[in-house]
């Protein structure tokens, strides 16, 4: 499955029982959300790879408000994108409110992951909330970009974004997936809806360690969208490659619980769900990378 892709820096010979036991110690000494970015975060995702757009606390202050506005603009811990110059220009002048989150040329387009950190003493509750907004401006960039130049907006129900909370305090890692779906009302906005798709203890033990953290859910998504813009809408492209969604090895229809609505405006719906929910999200398969059609892809500063 597309999500449940091994880490080779985690395998049995290169990641020890010690490599573990420090991690727990950073863990415990972490006394607050920056001491996680700082010291326990760059153990979960990796290494520093150049080729994975991301940043770190960027206000979303260049996107157009989801609501009325008076909602204060997302800040992410760190999200994950697409390079600028792996979308031509004249898509990033027309989508430019919906698909680049900073005035600042350089940061990443199209956000399509993100991370939310809580220290010790934070509460879980905001960050799902941030999550969830998070999830809701990425699925409106990756929306606005596959219906860029077609014939009125599709909605296929299906997740090409995704986020990641975690909490200092548990020791706790969580993976969400964000679609949206169709106004329910004519001129009506969409709704957007937050699947929970896996929980790991990290500070369990080592085994449950490499469960959460040997799954490199960023390589695949990073693949994947610099793919599908750069097959549809880089300078000269002929090709038509939409961006495919990705398939988790969660992706049962089991009992679950029905969405409920989290409304922050009455003109847009937050929803959040887990796996079995009224309005399934649907996940497909991510081609093989070896192939030639479709292959997969690759507070707070402004």
């Amino acid at each position: 499955m597309a999500l449940a892709v091994s880490r080779s820096s985690l395998s049995a010979s290169t990641f020890l029982e010690s490599a573990f036991e420090t991690f727990q110690a950073s863990n415990a000494r972490a006394k607050d959300e920056n001491d996680v970015l700082a010291s326990v975060i760059p153990t979960i995702i990796g290494p520093y790879r150049p080729t994975h757009a991301s940043a770190r606390n960027t206000v979303f202050k260049n996107l157009e408000p989801l609501t009325d506005g008076t909602i204060a603009p997302a800040v992410p811990d760190i999200y994950y994108g697409a390079h600028p110059e792996d979308l031509c220009r004249s898509v990033r002048d027309e989508l430019t409110h919906h698909i680049m989150p900073s005035t600042m040329k350089d940061k990443p387009l199209v956000p399509n992951f993100f991370i939310e950190v809580k220290g010790p003493d934070g509460s879980a509750a905001v960050a799902t909330r941030q999550a969830r907004y998070d999830g809701a401006a990425g699925s409106r960039a990756m929306h606005s970009l596959q219906n860029y130049e077609e014939e009125g907006l599709q909605y296929d129900g299906q997740a090409y974004t995704f986020s990641s909370i975690y909490h200092g305090g548990t020791g706790t890692l969580q993976l969400y997936a964000h679609h949206l779906t169709a106004p329910t009302t004519e001129g009506g906005r969409p709704e957007y809806h937050m699947t929970q798709l896996r929980t790991f203890s990290m500070i369990n033990s080592r085994d449950t360690y490499i469960q959460g953290a040997t799954r490199d859910n960023n390589e695949t998504l990073q693949q994947h969208i610099t793919h599908a813009i750069r097959c549809k809408f880089r300078e000269g492209s002929e090709a038509a490659a939409s961006p495919q969604p990705l398939r988790t090895e969660s992706d049962s229809n089991g009992p679950g619980q029905s969405p409920v609505a989290q409304r922050v405006d009455p003109s847009i719906s937050f929803t959040s769900s887990f796996r079995g929910a009224k309005r399934p999200m649907q996940m497909m398969e991510l081609p093989s990378q070896s192939g030639g059609n479709r292959s997969s892809k690759r507070r707070r500063s402004a």
